[in-house]
């Protein structure tokens, strides 16, 4: 037995999906379950690497992995590989003539509107943006991370907002940077470096439905709520909610006002937070 460090499940709520600590997928459906609770199959796609991020496509026809390799995989819902992001070569200093990351990723995320898209981030300083629908040889866009002093930082966590129109990036300098993914080039919208204090990482980043508001967990104990009209400060910050791990959640509840978080300390529990 070991820690499930990921869970996804389809927009049908049909089947969902594990990733653990102990490297291995496995694949759940509701309608086959029988009394033992077993999963229908079962993987390891990246080899000897922990499972980071797993998340179905917005049509929940195919998933996409994030481990601790260089790569993204991505299978369709029978647990069927589709595609495979190739590696970049460690060897070339400028990111952009790189093909793929040269770092292990810290997760991987689809576009919410375009089905065909999809978004990867590592310790390599970058972001970088893919097709799903072919055998990709090399990212569509990339997105290099700096400080407003021109340091190269990592993004730990990074998430859509709704419409699709700008990727927001947890790094691991405690900033928060906003891109627009649409131009040629991919240009930064905000960047506000001490969002969460010095060198302070990111674990998740979470959208509200409306794309208003996000919440950003971090291994200082912390979760915090921000406006999206204004990042300058946070609306709320609650503390002392441990958090050890860098694959720790916080997500919004469908309707229900909620916030639901998940803490990581050394003996394992599960709470939630109510925010009016």
């Amino acid at each position: 037995k070991a820690t499930v460090s990921s869970i996804a499940m389809d927009t049908a709520g049909n089947r969902f999906c594990t990733g653990s600590v102990d490297y291995s997928v496995k694949f759940w459906d509701f309608g086959s379950m029988n009394a033992n609770l077993t999963s229908f199959t079962s993987m390891e796609p990246f080899g000897s690497f922990p499972i980071r991020s797993i998340e179905f496509s917005p049509t929940g026809g195919k998933i996409l992995f994030a481990g601790g390799s260089n790569s993204a995989r991505m299978y369709d819902r029978d647990g069927r590989e589709i595609l495979v992001c190739p590696h970049g070569d460690m060897y070339l200093h400028d990111m952009s003539n790189t093909k793929g990351h040269i770092a292990p990723l810290s997760c991987a995320v689809w576009q919410p509107i375009d089905a065909k898209t999809f978004a990867t981030s590592a310790a390599d300083g970058t972001i970088r943006i893919w097709d799903a629908l072919t055998e990709s040889k090399k990212h569509k866009k990339i997105i290099k991370l700096k400080s407003k002093r021109g340091k190269k930082v990592n993004p730990t966590a990074i998430a859509y907002s709704p419409d699709g129109g700008t990727i927001l990036a947890g790094c691991d300098d405690g900033g928060l940077r906003l891109y627009d993914p649409r131009s040629f080039l991919p240009k930064t919208v905000e960047d506000i470096e001490d969002a969460h204090g010095s060198n302070v990482i990111t674990s998740s980043i979470s959208y509200s439905s409306d794309g208003m508001s996000v919440l950003t967990r971090t291994l200082d104990d912390c979760l915090r709520l921000w406006d999206v009209r204004r990042f300058d400060s946070p609306l709320s910050t609650f503390d002392s909610l441990p958090n050890h791990n860098e694959q720790t959640k916080a997500v919004f509840s469908g309707g229900l006002g909620a916030i639901f978080v998940s803490l990581c300390c050394a003996r394992y529990r599960a709470d939630r937070c109510r925010v009016s």
